[in-house]
């Protein structure tokens, strides 16, 4: 009974220090976002740091994100003591997998980056802030397990990705490209505080867990299904609510434009995949519309790629 116990005790500490490896991950990157504009007059330096931190922070999450696919057990961070109560953080298989592609092209497009920020105008005084900020957000996203949380690090998320679209604001269609980014993305957030609200007022919570048991109705389960498809289908590109995408991945910096539309894209699909594992049994309407909207969506994208000559 005492080796159980010392067994189940070492595989809580494990547990502990993988998630706190996680945690480690998203700050380093934060710290060298912070520090790169600081000494931004060490051109190279700041590179090196803004970078370096990008890259290692995701190698270091690496790890409890591949324990998390491989042995399928969900690991809890901690609880976040928020004016409204306790938040938790959860990494878990739907979690880790859409992780892969951020903690893959983060890195890369960190490389990239550093000869993109040498030859700017504006360099690192900015840059690497949002660039990292942008990684870290995605990644504090990916656990969020609470209503508040999530919304904080997508709104985050939105912002920094703002910037970053925006880095080149001597061009004018660079600034209104951004700011169409910017308008959509509020429109969708609106759309999801009020998912949110909707779900915390059926539950009596804002943790995930408690979503999950709640009792819906079949009125309030469609309703909270067309908010989430609304809010998270901005940042996926669903038609109609792609109009930010085309000029936003045009005028920004490569390296940007592949974590957009390789990483933080993928954000809605996962926003949207992890509402209705909240919800209850889905409704076949539900499925006609997806269905629907992704074959519009990709038609019209087809269509629109066929009559491009550039």
């Amino acid at each position: 009974m005492q080796i159980i116990m010392h067994l189940k005790l070492l595989a809580d500490a494990f547990q502990e220090q993988i998630m706190q490896q996680y945690l480690i991950a998203i700050a380093l990157i934060m710290v060298g976002g912070i520090l790169a504009p600081v000494i931004r007059k060490h051109r190279d330096v700041s590179n090196i740091v803004g970078a370096g931190s990008a890259i290692i922070g995701a190698l270091l999450a690496l790890l409890p994100v591949l324990k998390v696919l491989f042995s399928g057990t969900d690991f809890p961070v901690l609880l976040l003591s928020l004016p409204l109560g306790e938040a938790s953080l959860k990494l878990d298989a739907v979690s880790a997998f859409f992780a892969l592609p951020v903690l893959v092209l983060l890195p890369v497009t960190a490389l990239f980056s550093g000869a993109v920020a040498r030859q700017e105008k504006y360099g690192a005084d900015g840059y690497w802030f949002f660039f990292n900020t942008l990684g870290a957000a995605m990644l504090l996203l990916l656990i969020a397990a609470n209503g508040v949380v999530f919304l904080v690090a997508w709104e985050i998320m939105s912002v920094a990705a703002f910037f970053l679209i925006t880095h080149r604001d001597e061009i004018a269609t660079a600034r209104s490209a951004g700011w169409r980014f910017l308008v959509a993305s509020h429109i969708g957030t609106a759309a999801l505080m009020l998912l949110f609200a909707l779900l915390a007022a059926s539950s009596g919570s804002l943790e995930f867990s408690q979503f999950a048991v709640a009792h819906f109705s079949t009125g309030m389960g469609s309703l909270a299904f067309f908010l989430a498809l609304f809010g998270f289908g901005v940042k996926v590109g669903l038609l109609p609510l792609h109009v930010w995408m085309p000029d936003s991945y045009t005028y920004a910096d490569a390296p940007v434009s592949a974590l957009l539309s390789g990483a933080m894209s993928k954000m809605g699909f996962y926003g949207l995949l992890r509402v209705l594992m909240l919800l209850p049994a889905p409704a076949a309407s539900w499925g006609w519309v997806l269905v629907i909207g992704g074959l519009l969506t990709g038609i019209f994208a087809m269509i629109t790629a066929l009559a491009q000559s550039d």
